[in-house]
């Protein structure tokens, strides 16, 4: 928020809609609530009676006619007196009595509620939009299963959840990433590495993120983020954007590629004038 509201919406998305839950069209507004402890030598120059020891920051924020704004906000110091404090010690320390121990594996426990939610989201449009497509990295999703494999778990879940065929998931192994083209020159520039292509290369060969003999990284997520970190490029949606609006995609042979376009191609036919003015993506 330093750099004023809009710049800090911004910086995590374009469209003010994305922060709100199921995006309505109308009402677009959110509320936050951020709570700390105070630094004891702000502590010091409060009245000492009142012991406080923690502040509350409220905030309604929305977007009308004139831009995005925010509403109401206030503040509140809490205090911690001898009463209030044997208050809390009186509580219950846990929220069950007895709390159920964790799964044993974490990972796939993870990966079951991700598999569920992935499908659980897009439900709410049902009604409102003809398809449906729910793309995501498979390193970190909490799958150890293969690729193909994820997807027709989750091509499953969006079938039961009312889709009908209307919906397609499409899993990127490792990660989006892998679709940038590795030997673009315009990458290098985008990402704000104002050295030759060449180095670069090299470079991401001496971190051990890209083997001589290998097309494009082993972690593309890892090799973007040292690169810009190296040249010391600030990580914002715009530059992700600006990424994907210059890297060419043609031949890309990536498979979960080939899954978006065959899939967004089904959909939505292309019709003689397109064939007349390929796009990139052909």
């Amino acid at each position: 928020m330093r750099d004023g509201l809009e710049s800090a919406v911004n910086w995590r998305t374009r469209n003010f809609q994305d922060l709100i839950w199921s995006r309505p069209k109308n009402n677009l507004r959110f509320e936050l609530a951020v709570g700390f402890d105070i630094p004891k030598s702000i502590r010091d120059e409060l009245p000492a009676s009142k012991e406080f020891r923690t502040f509350r920051y409220e905030a309604a924020i929305g977007e009308g006619k004139e831009g995005q704004c925010i509403e109401s906000e206030r503040g509140i110091l809490k205090s911690s007196t001898p009463r209030e404090r044997k208050k809390v010690e009186g509580r219950q320390t846990s929220l069950f009595p007895d709390p159920l121990p964790p799964p044993l594996d974490l990972p796939h426990a993870r990966w079951e509620a991700r598999r569920t939610n992935h499908a659980e989201y897009p439900r709410a449009f049902l009604d409102s939009y003809r398809y449906a497509l729910v793309l995501f990295d498979l390193d970190g999703s909490g799958s150890h299963k293969p690729r193909e494999e994820t997807e027709r778990e989750v091509d499953g879940e969006l079938n039961r959840n009312g889709w009908k065929q209307r919906a397609k998931a499409i899993v990127v192994e490792p990660e989006l990433e892998i679709w940038i083209r590795g030997a673009s020159r315009k990458v290098p520039e985008v990402l704000g590495w104002n050295r030759k292509y060449a180095e670069l290369r090299r470079w991401l060969g001496e971190q051990g993120l890209w083997p001589e003999e290998n097309d494009k990284p082993l972690d593309p997520k890892e090799a973007v983020r040292r690169t810009m970190r190296e040249a010391r490029s600030r990580r914002s949606p715009r530059k992700f954007f600006e990424l994907a609006s210059t890297i060419s995609l043609k031949g890309c042979r990536d498979p979960s590629f080939g899954d978006f376009k065959r899939t967004l191609r089904s959909w939505f036919p292309p019709q003689d004038r397109h064939r007349e003015h390929p796009n990139r993506w052909e």
